[in-house]
């Protein structure tokens, strides 16, 4: 035992000494931050990618849309709210499961154009998202059942689907890119 962590230290010192301890850790490891981070890069855009596919999963089980009156009430009698999957017929569903299986593969046997098609998948759904859903979510008017005017808001489902959209477009062009360099790095037979 020494001077700075004997039992008589008072405990204001040794928490002072915890935190020099640390920062001197934390500094060491964000220097090294970026080889730490592109060794990883593959694990971490996989995942990013499974997860992108999984919001679309959920988002074809909640709400897209709440239709409301100017008073902020749900408006009764006609669809005052839907699901992403009765408004597009589970599209997002397949896609978000074709995006699970495609990035699993891709991974698993290190192909490129499999994660091409993963972030092919991210586009369509976007573009579901955008011309298929966006309209509907943002449009106002007169309701079919008791005429009264309405608008639609965005629920939960619009964001999940958006947010899902880009994650799988996003991770799946970025996984391609990091399954090329990796196999280009990589020594051939």
């Amino acid at each position: 035992m020494n001077a700075q962590n004997s039992p008589k230290q008072p405990s204001k010192a040794r928490f002072g000494g915890f935190l020099e301890r640390a920062f001197a850790s934390f500094g060491s490891a964000t220097s090294r931050g970026p080889g730490l981070l592109r060794e990883h890069a593959l694990t971490i855009v996989t995942v990013a990618a499974i997860v992108g596919a999984a919001l679309l999963v959920v988002a074809e089980f909640v709400d897209l849309y709440h239709v409301v009156s100017p008073d902020g009430q749900l408006v009764a009698g006609t669809k005052a709210t839907q699901t992403g999957g009765e408004h597009h017929s589970y599209a997002l569903l397949v896609i978000g499961l074709a995006a699970l299986g495609a990035t699993l593969a891709a991974r698993w046997a290190a192909q490129p154009m499999l994660a091409a098609a993963v972030g092919a998948l991210g586009l369509i759904a976007l573009l579901i998202v955008l011309i298929g859903d966006l309209p509907d979510v943002t449009s106002s008017g007169l309701t079919n059942g008791p005429l009264e005017e309405a608008e639609a808001n965005p629920a939960i489902g619009f964001w999940l689907e958006l947010a899902g959209a880009l994650v799988v477009l996003v991770s799946g062009l970025a996984l391609a890119r990091l399954l090329a360099l990796t196999g280009r790095r990589s020594p051939g037979p």
